[in-house]
């Protein structure tokens, strides 16, 4: 059946009028749909007949050439490749940019201070102009020509890429993006209308494949390329600069190369009888066409139609349902393969601990998948049609090529289930991975084909066709995409738990939900409604309890696990502080504090004071606390000079180590300080071992915390903690793990331990045959929570389940041998419970370990990381000049004046250690 043209529904006027041929007739058949055309020479049947024995005899020429030297279907084949490959440099480049920034979008949100969700729109933005854009270049290119409009758009796409590397905010970068897919964006619809140009019908397929290929290769190598960049440079704005180099040069390609293809075809050439192959090198020769005319930029000019039709042209194409539905198929796979994209980005690094380099190379499946797709959905067509043409006497109907989206059909759920499923159910990288790579390659075959389609179907309209396919396919991947991040991010919602919210007005309670939003507790109750956009985490069968605060901690000497087992204090200050200490490098010290960040995570701790040094980075991820250079060898002057230094910078916690034991020399640093009026709840004062009870009252009514560090307190000879003590007069007390080259990041372990210690202590002093238990495991679990959270000035935002807190939550199951069943669940965390039951750890609502894994974390890479930092430390050591170091440290157990820490400490900033060559 022949579907007759649209001309009355759509103008009366021609697609387009070149003013040489301003006087030629109008073509009645513009708008028509090629059907049954004769792509075979051969004998001729009913074209009805579904099969013929008729002799196939060559292949004809559809569109007929004309002997014009503008028409582009005369040109040379290197001519036409030519101008097609610029062309293809220039959509495989919009696609580079948009995907270039997957790799770095966590280092562009830290350097702006933006959220996750708003770095993402830098992608899904850009993806949006990139198809809406192209409304007013594919109106533009039918008034003044395709030459001129792909090479003005080609310099704003060069500029912009200019301002994105040099933005230094995230609304200039954000500015840039939009302006970089505008400028892009003529590319996406003129392609394919290129294609229809250059190539005879029977060509178009394989074309249209290699076009879709530099889409779908464009996104793929974007994200390895950057990849490689950022791995090799630290600063995320070369990635940027290199786009620059790639965009100049696709600049210089079209001002070059890109020839002028808009040639008004008479119609009786468009409809009529195809031509033999045989006759087509004669028709160049009389055409005898010039490449430097063809390169002019004012060979084209519709002086008839207004620019307005111009623009409103390709909406009326809707009404045409393969258009409908090559937009609709289109949108949808490259919507899908968008929120691969924008997902990954944080997925892969927050599940797997990729970096920027891994991430990157997730694009090499993709690369993989889109060289099948393209395959298969460009030759493989050319090669059916002409297969089912030759069944069909030489027939050719554009609706031969839809076979080829069988195996689309077969294989896209597959990918997205492999992908979706990899991800969520946290299975090893490669099943995800390889679920991407399949995707990609059907965002490949599924376009090629449907491009194709329309293109066959409505070859005069290729121009209008393919701005409605790629404008509609580009907004319903922004649509898609907009709110991948948000719905990763989506509310959490933890049910049918046992709930030990250390909040009085709360209590225990069983079966109780617990709601998060926006890393907000906002709800906890038995029976909270739900909805579907909530993370739901079963909680049946476990205990939910707040987050450990840690608040003496030394993650820094992760690298030295083990070293101090059989130390006291002073093998620990010659060794770890003064020979190892000095050996650490910047890396050194940031690996280890990573890895001890690990360790507790693993272990529910959510919140560390940690003392730390080696550092040349500002962040404001931490809350900068202030130490005093040991805070009692000094004179008081000394000390209070650097008290009052520290609150000047605006220090949230100042801590120090106070009357620690046999280590006591009598400085009475809380009496001098109350005297002085200097207490307050700024302080935080680790140890205190050996505290009086006048002292214990000026900590509680000023509000100072202490730290008791058990394991490090009982081997290194500074006495029973005094956390109980402290807790029983009133005063905050709190758990640390201290030195990291000792104990593991075990709180179970920690409570445990001052709790037994204390509960000894007091039944030796109970002058009675059967004593009674002294301390209850609920002030422990105090301490290692609220108590915590007060003592670094956190008590308002966590140590507690308490709505309007952060969700800093521990979900810890109670269903092993060692822990069923539970009749007391605040026993069950103190007394049964380690590490292996955490199953879940929230920190600020996200979740940073799941399943017992943690998320986000390559750990086989960092531990070799690690491991090398450790040999690196070990190997510097043999240089150090540990006799003097001895002596030194002995002159400072011994003269209280002399701080040999603070000149170690001073020289290790300044990246001089005084006791290592």
């Amino acid at each position: 059946m022949h579907i007759q043209g649209m001309e009355s529904k759509v103008d009366t006027q021609p697609v387009v009028r070149h003013e040489e041929n301003a006087g030629l007739e109008k073509h009645q058949l513009a708008h028509s749909i090629v059907d049954a055309a004769h792509l075979f020479q051969g004998m001729h049947v009913d074209p009805e007949r579904k099969h013929s024995s008729g002799k196939v005899t060559g292949r004809l020429l559809l569109p007929r050439p004309t002997d014009n030297p503008k028409d582009p279907l005369t040109w040379s084949l290197w001519r036409k490749h030519l101008s097609l490959v610029t062309i293809c440099y220039f959509v495989f480049m919009s696609n580079y940019i948009t995907a270039s920034i997957s790799p770095i979008l966590l280092p562009i949100l830290l350097g702006f201070k933006i959220t996750l969700t708003k770095a993402s729109y830098l992608i899904t933005f850009s993806i949006l102009f990139l198809g809406i854009g192209n409304i007013f270049w594919i109106s533009l290119s039918l008034k003044i020509g395709k030459r001129p409009v792909l090479i003005l758009s080609s310099t704003i796409f060069f500029a912009s890429s200019i301002w994105s590397a040099r933005a230094q905010s995230w609304g200039s970068l954000f500015a840039a993006r939009i302006i970089q897919g505008f400028g892009a964006s003529s590319s996406e619809a003129l392609g394919p209308a290129i294609v229809a140009d250059l190539y005879f019908l029977h060509e178009r397929g394989a074309k249209v494949g290699f076009y879709t290929f530099m889409i779908a290769g464009g996104s793929a190598l974007g994200g390895v390329f950057s990849g490689l960049v950022a791995n090799a440079n630290p600063d995320w704005r070369w990635v940027f600069w290199m786009n620059v180099i790639l965009t100049g040069v696709c600049f210089l390609a079209t001002v070059l190369f890109q020839a002028e293809t808009n040639f008004e075809r008479p119609p009786e050439y468009e409809t009529s009888e195809g031509l033999e192959a045989s006759q087509l090198p004669d028709i160049r020769a009389r055409s005898n066409a010039s490449w430097a005319k063809s390169l002019s930029v004012t060979s084209w000019y519709d002086r008839e139609t207004s620019i307005w039709r111009l623009w409103w042209r390709p909406f009326l194409t809707l009404q045409y349902p393969a258009v409908v539905w090559g937009s609709i198929t289109y949108g949808v796979t490259l919507g899908w393969v968008v929120f691969q994209q924008t997902a990954n980005a944080s997925a892969f690094p927050q599940l797997y601990g990729f970096s920027k380099l891994a991430l990157g190379n997730v694009n090499v499946a993709n690369l993989i998948g889109s060289i099948v797709g393209c395959l298969v959905g460009g030759p493989l067509s050319d090669y059916l049609v002409g297969i089912i043409s030759k069944r069909r006497g030489g027939y050719f109907k554009p609706e031969f090529r839809l076979w080829c989206l069988i195996p689309s059909f077969l294989f896209g759920p597959i990918g997205l289930m492999l992908w979706g499923g990899g991800l969520g159910d946290h299975l090893p990288a490669m099943v995800a991975i390889s679920g991407s790579g399949i995707t990609y390659g059907v965002l490949c075959a599924v376009p090629t084909v449907a491009m194709t389609y329309v293109v066959d179907s409505y070859r005069p309209l290729a121009v209008e066709t393919m701005t409605i396919l790629t404008a509609f396919k580009n907004t319903f991947a922004f649509g898609l995409s907009f709110a991948v991040i948000p719905w990763l991010e989506k509310d959490g919602f933890v049910k049918n738990a046992t709930v030990i919210s250390v909040d009085a007005a709360i209590g225990i309670v069983p079966n109780c939900d617990v709601l998060i939003e926006h890393g907000i507790i906002t709800a906890v109750a038995q029976n909270i409604p739900t909805s579907a956009d909530l993370t739901i985490i079963d909680a049946t069968d476990a205990i939910v309890s707040p987050g450990f605060v840690d608040t003496q901690r030394h993650t820094w000497q992760t690298q030295l696990r083990t070293i101090t087992s059989d130390y006291v204090l002073s093998d620990y200050v010659v060794n770890i502080r003064n020979i190892y200490g000095s050996c650490y490098t910047p890396h050194d010290a940031y690996i280890g504090n990573y890895c001890g960040a690990l360790e507790s995570i693993d272990n529910g701790i959510t919140r560390i004071k940690e003392k730390y040094f080696k550092s040349n980075q500002r962040t404001d991820l931490l809350r900068f606390g202030f130490a005093p250079a040991e805070i009692e060898r000094g004179t008081l002057a000394e000390v209070i000079d650097e008290v009052e230094f520290g609150r000047s910078l605006g220090s949230a916690v100042i801590t120090g180590h106070v009357a620690m034991g046999k280590y006591d020399r009598g400085a009475h640093i809380i009496r001098n300080f109350e005297q002085r009026n200097l207490l307050g709840p700024d302080l935080l004062f680790s140890h205190c071992t050996t505290l009086h009870d006048d002292e214990l009252e000026a900590v509680k009514k000023t509000g100072v915390s202490l730290s008791s560090t058990p394991d490090t307190e009982l081997q290194m000879g500074m006495g029973h903690s005094i956390a109980f003590k402290a807790h029983k007069h009133g005063c905050v007390a709190s758990i640390g793990i201290d030195i990291t080259s000792n104990n593991r990041a075990d709180m179970f372990q920690q409570m445990r331990l001052l709790l037994q210690a204390q509960r000894h202590l007091d039944s030796e002093k109970q002058a009675v045959r059967l004593p009674k238990v002294s301390q209850r495991c609920e002030e422990v679990l105090k301490m290692a929570t609220i108590g915590g959270a007060v003592a670094v000035g956190l008590q308002d935002v966590i140590g507690s389940i308490t709505p309007g807190k952060r969700a800093d939550l521990l979900i810890t199951r109670w269903d092993s041998t060692r822990m069923t069943p539970v009749h007391d669940p605040v026993a069950a965390l103190v007394l049964y419970a380690n590490a292996s039951d955490i199953d879940t750890v929230f920190i600020d609502g996200e979740l940073v370990r799941h399943k017992g894994l943690l998320t986000g974390v390559d750990w086989p890479k960092v531990r070799r990381e690690l491991c090398d930092s450790a040999a690196s430390i070990m190997e510097r050591s043999k240089n150090a000049f540990v006799e003097e170091v001895k002596v030194a440290v002995m002159e400072m157990l011994q003269v209280m004046h002399f701080s040999i820490c603070r000149i170690v400490l001073l020289d290790l900033f300044w990246d001089c250690p005084k006791f290592a060559h």
